[in-house]
Formats: C-alpha cells, structure tokens, sequence
C-alpha cells in the first residue's frame, strides 16, 4: 500500500524531496497495525443484534468502504460511526487499489440515504452523543459543496496539480500525517469534480497530472 500510494501521489504533484520522507513516516505505522484483526462481513439490509436489541445494518461507503451504521428504529437510534460526527468533517481519501473509484460520491450517497431516517439520538465514533443528526448531514453536505466550489476556483487562472491546490486549500503547515490525509482527501474531490464534469484531467508530458476547469 505504501508504495502504490506514493507512486499516486508522485503522479499528482508530489515533490520527490517529500516522497522519501513520507514513506519513512507511513512505515512507521505498519507494526501498529499488524497483525490485521479477521473481519467478518455483515449483510446490508439485515438485522444486528446489539445488547437486547436488535438493529439494521446500513451500508454507508464513502468514509471507509464497508462501513456500516446499525439503526434502531422503535428507539430511532442511529450508530453512525465515522460516517457523520458533530464537530469535524470526517475524512473523505481516494486510495489506489480499486476499492471506491469515486470515494466523494459515495460518501454524499450516503449521507443522503441517511438523511431519510428519523433519528433523535445519534452515537458516533467521536465525540459524544448528539441529537441534531439531520441537522448534521445538512452542514457536511453544504461543507463538501463549499469545499469542491474552493477547489474548482482555484483552476480558474491555470492548470493545477492535485498537491498544489492540497497547500491551497490546507496550507504549508502541514505535518506529514496531515498531508498525506489532506493530499488524499483532495484526490477525491477532484475525481468527485470530473465525474460531474465541472474540471479535466490532464496528464503532461512528464507524466505528472494537472486539472483545469471544464469549458462546459
């Protein structure tokens, strides 16, 4: 994973004095992390049981693929997980592999198939409990909406790579960690952006790929 996304990030700007770096950075992480714990896949659209209740599995990509939130609709209860928090916008990245080739899409999918659901008590992966759940997938769309119009005007005097409208939009203060979340988070609204058709994809003739804004 770690050199299939560094390779990503090469071919979308990343300058090559920040690529060694951030492999030693994202190494590091590896014996934290392993052995990777055995998952066992849930059905969406089936029944969980959790304490005395029973709750709905509800697939909600986006986030993370295979999320799931679990819904308990006698109490309108919602575990939400990452996928709606209270007081940070969670993190939206396109990772190379194939998992989610539009990881932006699916999370407003989600959010949209979630804003259906009558819910008074919301209980997400961080933070505490909160009751304003409707209210926010409002402000997370609206966020994702201002987020994708910054980014498109950004390309409106010149062709742009991926990292130099990641500084712009997230500054030069980045740790390591943070822009390497932030330069992935900006890979997905920008395919977000050319599936919709509002920016091109280029690719120069040193193979590096900038964006600009479509004539249409």
């Amino acid at each position: 994973m770690t050199s299939g996304l560094l390779d990503l990030f090469a071919r979308y700007g990343l300058p090559a004095e920040l690529s060694e770096a951030m492999r030693e950075h994202m190494d590091s992480f590896v014996p934290m992390v392993s052995p990777q714990p055995k998952l066992t896949l849930l059905p969406s659209g089936g029944s969980f049981r959790l304490g005395d209740e029973l709750y709905e599995t509800l697939h909600t990509p986006g986030h993370a693929a295979g999320h799931i939130c679990f819904y308990q609709r006698d109490r309108r209860e919602m575990f939400c997980g990452d996928q709606v928090i209270p007081r940070i916008s969670p993190n939206v990245s396109y990772l190379p592999g194939g998992v989610d080739e539009n990881p932006l899409g699916s999370f407003l999918n989600s959010l949209k198939e979630l804003e259906r659901y009558e819910v008074v008590r919301a209980y997400p992966g961080h933070r505490d409990p909160f009751e304003t759940f409707q209210k926010r997938i409002g402000e997370l769309l609206d966020h994702h909406e201002l987020r994708l119009a910054e980014m498109q005007r950004e390309l409106a005097e010149q062709p742009r790579t991926a990292y130099e409208v990641c500084r712009l939009t997230f500054g030069d203060r980045l740790t390591l960690h943070q822009l390497r979340f932030a330069l992935s988070e900006t890979l997905a609204h920008f395919i977000y952006l050319r599936e919709t058709g509002r920016i091109v994809e280029e690719q120069g003739s040193d193979g590096i790929i900038v964006y600009r804004q479509s004539e249409r």
